[in-house]
């Protein structure tokens, strides 16, 4: 009888039950697919999607707590890019 990790098989079901929660929004998944075709700031998804800059703000918050996304500053401006797991995602 094999023995099983039952504490490290729970740590995954944990990781995969965030990030399913951070991609069960409409919003959030317009912004992941936004970042799919490439790195940008909030600006540009302000002026790509039908949503509110203080809007996008908290979606991307979210995206980022669950690894989804990551974030690079240059200059004063935030860019966001997907993560490898999330690229595959998208």
């Amino acid at each position: 009888m094999a023995i099983v990790d039952t504490s490290r098989s729970a740590d995954r079901i944990d990781r995969v039950a965030h990030v399913l929660e951070a991609l069960a929004d409409r919003s959030r998944l317009l912004i992941v697919s936004e970042l799919s075709h490439g790195p940008m700031p909030v600006k540009d998804l302000v002026a790509r999607l039908p949503l509110a800059q203080s809007t996008i703000s908290v979606h991307l918050g979210v995206l980022h707590r669950s690894g989804l996304i990551s974030v690079a500053v240059k200059r004063n401006q935030r860019i966001y890019s997907l993560t490898g797991s999330a690229s595959e995602t998208a």
